[in-house]
């Protein structure tokens, strides 16, 4: 039922739980701030029921944090903290997650985490209704893939997924992809992240979560450039700006710059990469946002801004680099992520090599290969050959995730040093046939002879459904079958050692 016929409805029960529910169906469908206006004609009425009433106070929380609208609900959720006993647990969890939102924001991350899990016991309670329980665990996965700890981002994965499936919350079935993905695309699995990513965007659009949709079509952007195809990367970020739905949904208009930045740098165009991301380089709260939750680190913005000749908006970048490693003692990545910056600002090799601790394969590549690029502009007898091994570093570290866009980059940078190396295998791949299988897909197919279900292959592979489903379509397709029966005979042919395991 549309917004407006709802808004002239007499105020009662019925008719109130049904303005929630419109509430929540806008907030999904990526117009959180349509659902804060909702949620507040709703709240004006003097009768509604407790819980309803935290239910919509839950869902104003939620679309305020959508909006980064910070100021005005870090007061509404200090207010709910300050009386819980005239708030549902509902509402009280919509307040932590603010909070712990503005938290991070604010470079507290600490704090951030004792939010969330105040929250998550509170949830645990079964005290808030069924569609509000994953969130939680969906937010703590974020938080701990951007401090690194891809272990528990994924265990918090799993978990939300299982309430999703256990509480029938089809509304929110494409989440978890998503949310994997973001980890896989951390941790350096960039055919599973594009899987994941693919899979999530489908079932948002299946769903009608347009918000979900961008995001997931912001990831393939990611994806699409690191792998090389600039033009894939150009086709996603123009089908995600063709979709009227706020971008805000899980990261997603920092996200969203960060690879319309990355493809005009690709394109050999810095300036404009800047241009595009003037507001994270001169707004503090979003430079601090932008450097906890995306690839787009400390020492990408930094090395963008000196190329384009800026250098107050680098030094703007270390400046906020140095304050969350100062303030979070706790959470060595930003030590790290300070020391690559550091290390760009004042052309120093020793910081860079600080900084090689880095806990994801593309940023520890990406250290290498700086301080290759430094060390050949420096003098000594060795200097050439250390950078060269400094470079080699870095195209191994690229070659074993599949950047090949970074690949070929440092294949430019030996070539100028007098060194040409052999091109990787990966890069050869056919696009078609047995050989044109991933590692995963391979992994799939070996578990799919053995009989097992899409369901129960992705309990086993820490995949969602989708996901296989996904990486099902893209092996018929690239084996030109249509069953699983012909991709048993295949396997049998070209890897019977997989049946023998079986």
């Amino acid at each position: 039922m549309p917004s407006e016929a709802i808004a002239q409805l007499p105020a009662n029960r019925d008719h109130d739980r049904e303005r929630s529910r419109s509430a929540h169906i806008l907030l999904l469908s990526g117009r959180p701030a349509d659902a804060i206006s909702e949620t507040e004609n709703l709240l004006t009425q003097k009768d509604i029921p407790d819980d309803l009433r935290g239910i919509a106070e839950w869902t104003m929380f939620w679309a305020l944090t959508c909006l980064n609208d910070f100021r005005k609900g870090r007061r509404q959720a200090e207010a709910v903290l300050a009386d819980r006993e005239r708030h549902a647990d509902a509402a009280v969890v919509g307040a932590l997650l603010l909070l712990a939102q503005f938290a991070m924001v604010d470079g507290r991350i600490a704090d951030s985490f004792t939010h969330l899990c105040e929250a998550l016991r509170i949830t645990d309670r079964g005290a808030v209704e069924a569609i509000q329980r994953p969130y939680t665990r969906l937010i703590l996965s974020l938080y701990y893939r951007a401090m690194r700890e891809f272990d528990a981002a994924d265990i918090a994965i799993q978990a939300a997924e299982e309430e999703i499936n256990d509480l029938g919350l089809t509304v929110l079935a494409a989440q978890p992809a998503l949310f994997r993905s973001v980890l896989h695309l951390g941790t350096g699995r960039l055919d599973d992240a594009a899987a994941e990513a693919q899979a999530g965007s489908m079932t948002a659009e299946e769903l009608g979560t347009h918000g979900f949709i961008r995001v997931g079509l912001s990831i393939l952007a990611v994806i699409a450039l690191r792998q090389g195809d600039i033009d894939a990367a150009v086709r996603h970020i123009e089908r995600f700006q063709s979709i009227q739905a706020a971008p805000e949904m899980l990261y997603g208009s920092v996200w969203e710059k960060w690879v319309m930045a990355a493809v005009a740098e690709a394109q050999g165009d810095p300036g404009r990469a800047v241009d595009i991301l003037d507001a994270i380089y001169t707004d503090e709260e979003k430079r601090r946002w932008a450097l906890l939750t995306t690839p787009l680190t400390a020492a990408w913005m930094t090395r963008l801004a000196l190329a384009a000749a800026n250098r107050p908006y680098a030094r703007a970048i270390l400046d906020t680099a140095e304050y969350l490693a100062r303030n979070n003692p706790d959470f060595p990545v930003f030590a790290v992520t300070f020391a690559h910056a550091r290390g760009l600002f004042h052309q120093d090799p020793g910081a860079l090599a600080a900084a090689a601790d880095q806990p994801e394969p593309w940023a520890r590549a990406l250290v290498a290969e700086d301080l290759g690029v430094l060390l050949a502009t420096t003098s000594g007898t060795d200097a050439t050959a250390k950078a060269v091994d400094s470079l080699d570093e870095a195209l191994d570290g690229y070659e074993r995730i599949g950047a090949l866009w970074d690949v070929a980059r440092v294949r430019a940078r030996l070539r100028a040093l007098g060194v040409r190396r052999r091109h990787w295998g990966q890069s050869q791949r056919p696009a078609f046939g047995w050989e044109s299988l991933t590692d995963t897909e391979r992994a799939v197919a070996s578990l799919i002879i053995r009989g097992m279900t899409n369901r129960q292959i992705a309990q086993r592979m820490f995949l969602s459904p989708h996901t296989v489903s996904t990486h099902l379509r893209r092996m018929f397709g690239k084996l030109n079958i249509a069953s699983r029966t012909e991709l048993a005979r295949i396997v049998a042919e070209m890897c019977p050692e997989l049946i023998k395991d079986g």
